[in-house]
């Protein structure tokens, strides 16, 4: 078999970024970044509605990479949270996500055997083995 293919079914699935406060942490889209020279807090370190450097801490990635730093190194390499505004119980969060399947940009939508599960979307064998002529 080739290394290059899946046997067994996947699934994506959103995972929502909390620190201590329980706030969610959301990537800012490229629009909303920062001047590159402008200093964030860590995201644990935050305000509510502040933006903040994802630094591994509260589970934020260090590859979003999402913007600039103050000299315009290309690729980007920042990685910029915004923390929720809001009570840990309240608060509610949507955003867009660019990479859709069949998509269009306001939301999950699946064309072929995919299919949506709450917050993750699936191949139709997850998480099962691919059948015959299935890959």
């Amino acid at each position: 078999s080739d290394e290059s293919v899946v046997e067994r079914g996947w699934q994506f699935c959103l995972v929502t970024l909390t620190c201590a406060d329980g706030l969610p942490l959301i990537p800012v889209a490229v629009r909303d970044c920062p001047p590159g020279s402008a200093a964030l807090p860590s995201c644990d370190e935050a305000a509510p509605g502040d933006l903040c450097e994802g630094d591994g801490k509260c589970g934020t990635r260090t590859d979003v990479n999402n913007c600039y730093d103050e000299f315009f190194t290309y690729p980007s390499s920042r990685d910029v949270y915004r923390k929720a505004v809001g009570s840990t119980g309240t608060t509610t969060a949507t955003t867009t996500f660019p990479l859709l399947v069949g998509g269009s940009s306001d939301g999950w939508s699946v064309t072929g055997p995919c299919s949506i599960s709450g917050d993750c979307i699936q191949s139709g064998n997850f998480p099962g083995k691919y059948g015959d002529s299935e890959q």
